[in-house]
């Protein structure tokens, strides 16, 4: 989701514009004193003086500054987000039918429409293998709907926005396809320069970064700069197992590898190698992994003892683009929330409850008030769907920051960084635009707890109490029998997922169960959006198969492991998958099938220590499948 920092976005793009402050206020219905509102950290702009500072600056209006679905109905973001995926995943049969039906359809010829079709048509002509000559006039005529010229040299000290940086991204490896890879290197270096700048829990770095440091490693590979693909791989993986679940990984383990070897170090790529080959498996990509073993015997003189895990016969896994559920024709974000209320039966009230007035949802639906990003966001969560399809947001500078500030906070408490994510909270909390919204007390309150409870070397009994406190905020009457029924924010899902934890860590697996099983039901049935559903599905199903093992419930365990790694593969998420296949190596382990378990017990162990330097976790996970491993076999993971 694109959410700028609109005070520091319109100085920028005016400094980029080279055009002073005295210039804009020449023209048009502008006050200084409304120019410095805008260009300060005081408030967000109104939708009217939007509308002449994007006029002075000689940007497109069309879709510029103002939520997708106000300017395209929600068929055309959904095909925008399906061609995406299949570019993604290379499927250029799919993204070339996609393209021709957004080319047909009104609005894609202007604007920052035309842009994002010069785009993904220069990435799909390159995916083709045409000739430059053909793609590099697509790619100049995207970047001139919001740059007037273009010196690629300055790249690295002008903010880029919508799809620049795709553009410079797919120009990049023309250079490289033609043999210039000084040209090559000198954009990609740019462009990881420029997109550094970007907050740590930027989504947009999420998006963009991690693709370019593949590229820009690539580069550095072919120059032989040893030194600097070493560099690129470890900020890349740090950013691919924050924010792309794990998937590029591999590849950066692979460069590491080809990296040292380079350097003459080439007993330093053993860990390394295995790490790339298990994680080529894990994501269910053995082909390449097969690649990989006999490139480490060839090149490397290296043997990966594979630990029979190729002898699972698992299967080439195609990637499958996340469903997003079925769209709606609706024309404004407000008309869709109804819609999409209408059609989950749900009231005004059980769809706002905790989150906003009646009143507020009311108007919101009714197109009369825009709605704050933290109220839309809760609202689009409890009806299943992902808000990050459908608007780019604009923030002022104080929801900007505080809304890095939680998602950076959120990834924290996921990987258990405790003490950062506390210091971050504190700063939080210091946010008075951001307390006030209920569901970000929530978050506090949520925060707060599990905080609470990692000072402590057992589970304190006032964790489910305080994590009920939280959520009683948004539910004041939840109660545990209704999960299932409940339409349900990430955060409340979130709350009762560690609620059930508690449970299945001090005794009551059964309990945990229940309600691990009806969380399971309520994303199954609620989220049709499948980038949303993720967020939580492999957390849930491997504490509810934790609990199921616990029970005696193996084979049942066995099942709803199988189901849940499959979604993993399809979608191409490594990050969860240490963790499902030690619980699938552990109960066969139970069940007697020493040998079938060991596979899984070395996919998950060298998956996980793949992830080790950048989460706590995983790290402790790989221990403790280490030493199971040498306990119960005499096994020991190298």
């Amino acid at each position: 989701m694109p959410s700028y920092n609109a005070s520091l976005l319109f100085k920028l793009l005016r400094e980029r514009k080279k055009m002073e402050r005295s210039a804009m206020l020449r023209f048009g219905s502008l006050s200084e004193k409304t120019l410095y509102r805008a260009e300060s950290e005081i408030s967000n702009p109104r939708k009217c003086t939007f509308e002449v500072i994007i006029r002075r600056l000689n940007l497109p209006r069309e879709g510029f500054f103002y939520p997708m679905i106000d300017d395209q109905t929600t068929d055309a973001l959904y095909l925008c987000d399906q061609l995406n995926q299949h570019l993604d995943r290379y499927d250029a049969e799919r993204a070339g039918s996609i393209l021709m039906q957004l080319e047909g359809m009104k609005g894609f010829d202007y604007g920052i429409f035309y842009q994002f079709i010069c785009s993904k048509k220069a990435r799909l002509w390159e995916q083709l293998g045409m000739p430059s000559s053909q793609i590099i006039p697509l790619i100049e005529a995207g970047l001139s709907v919001t740059l007037e010229k273009f010196d690629e040299s300055l790249v690295d000290n002008i903010v880029l926005i919508k799809e620049e940086p795709e553009l410079l991204h797919t120009r990049a490896r023309l250079y490289v396809k033609d043999g210039d890879i000084d040209a090559a290197l000198r954009l990609l270096a740019g462009m990881k320069n420029n997109l550094a700048n970007l907050p740590i829990a930027d989504r947009e770095k999420e998006c963009q970064f991690t693709p370019v440091l593949l590229s820009l490693s690539d580069c550095l590979m072919q120059t032989g700069d040893y030194v600097g693909v070493l560099e690129a791989c470890n900020l890349g993986a740090k950013y691919s197992a924050a924010r792309k679940q794990g998937r590029h990984n591999p590849d950066f383990e692979l460069y590491r590898a080809l990296a040292l070897k380079g350097l003459g170090r080439t007993g330093e790529c053993h860990p390394y190698l295995k790490h790339a080959y298990f994680g080529y498996m894990q994501l269910g990509e053995p082909e390449k992994a097969k690649k990989l073993h006999i490139k480490a015997i060839d090149d490397f003189g290296i043997q990966i003892n594979n630990y029979g895990v190729d002898e699972l016969e698992l299967l080439q896994h195609p990637a499958v683009p996340y469903s997003r559920g079925e769209p709606i024709d609706c024309y404004s974000l407000g008309t869709m929330i109804n819609a999409l209320r209408d059609r989950e039966s749900l009231s005004l009230s059980q769809l706002c409850r905790g989150i906003c007035d009646k009143s507020t949802l009311l108007r919101i639906e009714k197109d009369e008030l825009p709605g704050n990003f933290y109220t839309l966001e809760a609202l689009m969560q409890r009806l299943g769907r992902d808000i990050n399809v459908f608007q780019d947001f604009f923030l002022n500078t104080n929801d900007f920051w505080s809304m890095q500030h939680r998602d950076q906070i959120d990834w924290l408490l996921i990987a258990r960084k405790y003490r950062e994510a506390e210091l971050l909270l504190k700063e939080l909390e210091s946010m008075g635009h951001f307390v006030k919204h209920r569901v970000n007390q929530q978050f506090i309150g949520m925060a707060k707890a599990l905080m609470f409870a990692s000072r402590s070397d057992s589970l304190p009994p006032e964790l489910p109490v305080m994590l009920m406190e939280a959520l009683k905020i948004t539910y004041p009457k939840f109660t545990e029998l209704y999960i299932d029924r409940y339409p349900l924010t990430y955060n409340e899902i979130f709350i009762i997922n560690q609620y059930a934890g508690y449970y299945k860590d001090t005794g009551d697996a059964s309990r945990a169960a229940n309600i691990y099983k009806s969380l399971l039901h309520n994303l199954n049935e609620r989220y049709v959006d499948e980038v949303a559903k993720a967020r939580m599905f492999a957390a849930i199903t491997l504490n509810y198969s934790s609990c199921l093992g616990l029970m005696g419930k193996r084979h049942k365990a066995l099942a709803v492991i199988s189901e849940a790694m499959e979604v993993e593969r399809t979608h191409r998420r490594l990050t969860m998958l240490p963790g499902l296949s030690f619980n699938k190596g552990y109960n066969l382990l139970k069940l007697g099938k020493t040998k079938e378990s060991i596979p899984y017990f070395a996919m998950s162990y060298y998956v996980a220590d793949m992830f080790a330097p950048y989460d706590n976790v995983k790290a402790k996970g790989a221990e403790i499948t280490k030493n199971l491993v040498k306990e119960e076999m005499g096994l020991v993971f190298d």
